[in-house]
């Protein structure tokens, strides 16, 4: 079963078997800054530390 990543990512969401498990590296485009995160933090009332 050869797969592309977007067969990959929609098979994986739908609990549907693939030929490897998705990966995401977190690179600017799927991720999240340490300044929005923090403000996510801070605007969820959490007061959890970050390295």
């Amino acid at each position: 079963m050869n797969m592309n990543s977007r067969e990959r990512v929609i098979s994986a969401l739908n609990f549907e078997p693939t030929d490897r498990v998705p990966l995401d590296l977190g690179g600017n485009q799927t991720g999240i800054t340490r300044g929005a995160y923090e403000a996510l933090l801070n605007y969820l009332g959490w007061n959890e530390e970050i390295e």
